[in-house]
């Protein structure tokens, strides 16, 4: 299903985990708006913006594929509000700087560990927060979260 110029349904329902382990990972018709919300408010404006493609490597994630993953209890790739992208020859620092500094409607947008970005949109009728942050993975395997975009190197000497 087209969603929008440059845009499908089926790249936001395709995990490489789900196919392994047989999970449907099909965005249920309930949570359909909030996807098509995700792309024609925040992904398709930064697509013509930057006028390069935007691969989508973690979309829409029913509960059990989030479970599987590791995500966040209350991830907003369960609700079809947020997606992972990844940009070719650039790098996260830099694609979350330029969402960070635009006029889109986001969300959230996070640099997750300098590998990539993370970017959602409100809920429905909400306003966006414009909130950026940074993740961090700790030397125990658990993730810190810091208000800002930092660069990588910074974002690697945390404990």
């Amino acid at each position: 299903m087209q969603i929008s110029e440059h845009f499908v349904l089926e790249e936001f329902e395709f995990s490489q985990v789900a196919v392994r382990r047989g999970i449907d990972n099909r965005v249920p018709e309930i949570k359909l708006p909030n996807v098509c919300h995700l792309v024609t408010s925040v992904l398709q404006p930064l697509r013509d913006r930057l006028g390069v493609p935007l691969v989508v490597t973690s979309g829409y994630r029913c509960q059990r594929l989030n479970r599987e993953v590791a995500g966040s209890r209350n991830s907003a790739h369960t609700l079809g509000l947020a997606a992972d992208i990844w940009i070719a020859e650039v790098s996260p620092y830099d694609l979350t700087a330029c969402i960070a500094e635009s006029d889109l409607p986001f969300d959230l947008v996070m640099n997750e560990f300098g590998r990539w970005t993370h970017i959602q949109a409100c809920r429905l009728g909400e306003a966006p927060r414009r909130e950026v942050l940074t993740a961090h993975k700790l030397g125990n395997n658990h993730t810190r979260l810091s208000a800002g975009n930092l660069p990588v190197s910074e974002s690697r000497s945390l404990s």
